[in-house]
């Protein structure tokens, strides 16, 4: 939920109660703290997204939606990401993702039936 506000806030109030037996946490997170400690995580999902590109001998331009679900998908940082190494496909986060994942099985045992 956090995450979310975040994206459209430049600063929110992070409230934790009971983080840990007897201790709660309240600090205010700004958008560029929040990228600053997932730094490490955007370069690894960097890599992850160049050896994607490598093993598919850099068709991406046959890419031509990327569908995001999950919590990490409203990060604008990863959709930028995104944008930057596919700028031909359109980024979408606007699917449910339940209708995502039962339509990719839907697909999945189609294609296992030819």
């Amino acid at each position: 939920m956090k995450k979310r506000k975040l994206s459209c806030l430049n600063i929110i109030q992070l409230i934790l109660e009971n983080f840990l037996p007897c201790y709660d946490i309240n600090k205010t997170i700004t958008k560029k703290e929040f990228s600053d400690i997932c730094k490490t995580l955007f370069t690894k999902f960097k890599k992850i997204l160049k050896d994607f590109i490598s093993n598919i001998n850099d068709k991406k331009n046959l890419i031509s939606d990327i569908i995001l679900i999950g919590g990490s998908s409203k990060i604008p940082e990863i959709k930028t990401i995104l944008q930057k190494e596919f700028p031909l496909s359109r980024i979408r986060n606007d699917i449910e993702p339940k209708t995502c994942v039962s339509k990719g099985n839907n697909k999945s045992l189609n294609d296992n039936k030819s």
